[in-house]
């Protein structure tokens, strides 16, 4: 198999602890960026305009799904969080999951919640690390809901590894165990 590739955001938090890990276990990094000059790794990715509108026009679906309209100011980071998704097969998040109306954990919260709706409606394989619950959750499509799981691995070649800024000591936990069991 070719070197794996880590797709990510690059922003602080989980995303860094992803392309640490990453690269640490020989996997190349690819960070999405819109046009900005505050985001400079070598690793950088900057979308086209083409790239941008594409991911854009993702968003009025997603923001329908999740029930959250107020995305405009957004707009940048949630359409390069497309291509993140789009590049890969697995998709690896740290975060909080939500629970909906009927008490189900369906949703991610923030940014990374909107990364992960784009991960089901592409029928990706979706595995969230809840820093609440310190236990790792797969996504069942039948069930239309995170179940837990055990430590998941990385198998396929492209994976995204998001997921967010306020990470904690079992995020980073997680995701060190996530690299462990995958190339150890």
């Amino acid at each position: 198999m070719e070197r794996r590739i880590c797709h990510s955001g690059g922003a602080e938090g989980a995303d860094v602890y992803f392309a640490q890990y990453a690269l640490q276990n020989q996997c190349d990094v690819v960070h999405y960026s819109y046009k900005t000059s505050f985001h400079s790794h070598s690793f950088k990715h900057e979308l086209t305009a083409e790239e941008f509108n594409e991911g854009a026009a993702q968003l009025q679906k997603i923001s329908n799904q999740l029930k959250r309209f107020h995305y405009k100011p957004y707009v940048n980071l949630l359409a390069r969080n497309y291509f993140q998704i789009k590049k890969s097969k697995q998709v690896f998040a740290v975060g909080f999951l939500e629970k909906d109306e009927s008490g189900s954990l369906c949703r991610v919260k923030g940014g990374t919640g909107w990364t992960i709706q784009m991960a089901i409606n592409a029928e990706r394989e979706i595995y969230v690390f809840d820093q609440k619950n310190e236990e790792w959750f797969k996504w069942n499509n039948q069930l239309k809901r995170f179940v837990v799981c055990e430590l998941p691995k990385i198998t396929t070649q492209h994976f995204a590894g998001i997921g967010t800024r306020k990470i904690n000591l079992f995020g980073i936990q997680a995701i060190e165990a996530l690299f462990e069991n995958s190339f150890k």
